[in-house]
């Protein structure tokens, strides 16, 4: 019954906090996964797991409107994220995770995430079976290592990403992959 409670508990904490709810508030349960790396993994093959939905809908246009929507949104995640998620296990879907940009922040989600999935031994199977990092990407390099790739990645991101540059970096590296002869791995940079 912690679905139940997690849901009553919010609806106090927004009450108390005179904070706007989402609307419709979208709760929906599903089985347990075999899987170790999924937020709804169990040993326990009659589990029930429940996905509470944090949306904030901008149907407007206005600049400045969906700033304060925006920001309302994040008040209510970082307040849901303190008051309620170690206390009733809640962890976010992956695709739903946000690379913290403050490095506190990130190591604190890193953290928690050791806390609840084996990070090493994935990581172990990353390194074994994607050694190039092929399959990776800026989400997955800051929460999950490689910190040279992903410091370059977020250069690339926040700083270089001027097409022109872009561009010229992204041939080049393809130039190099054909002459090394591993076009196999990266379909994109076949020779033309």
């Amino acid at each position: 019954m912690k679905d139940l409670e997690f849901i009553e508990e919010l609806k106090q904490l927004i009450e108390k906090e005179e904070m706007p709810p989402p609307a419709p508030m979208e709760q929906r349960w599903t089985a347990c996964s075999q899987s170790s790396m999924s937020p709804a993994s169990s040993s326990a093959e009659d589990d029930i797991f429940s996905w509470v939905g944090i949306i904030m809908h901008l149907p407007t246009t206005v600049a400045r409107q969906r700033k304060e929507i925006t920001d309302e949104f994040f008040h209510y995640r970082h307040l849901t994220q303190a008051e309620l998620w170690d206390k009733y296990s809640a962890y976010k879907l992956w695709a739903k995770i946000e690379v913290p940009k403050d490095k506190d922040e990130l190591a604190a989600l890193q953290a928690r995430l050791r806390k609840r999935f084996p990070v090493d031994a994935y990581n172990k199977a990353r390194k074994e079976l994607d050694p190039n990092r092929i399959l990776s990407n800026n989400m997955l390099d800051p929460i999950f290592g490689n910190k040279w790739k992903s410091i370059l990645r977020w250069l690339v991101s926040h700083f270089i990403l001027s097409y022109p540059f872009y561009f010229w970096i992204h041939h080049m590296y393809c130039l190099l992959v054909n002459l090394l002869g591993a076009s196999a791995l990266i379909p994109d940079c076949t020779p033309t």
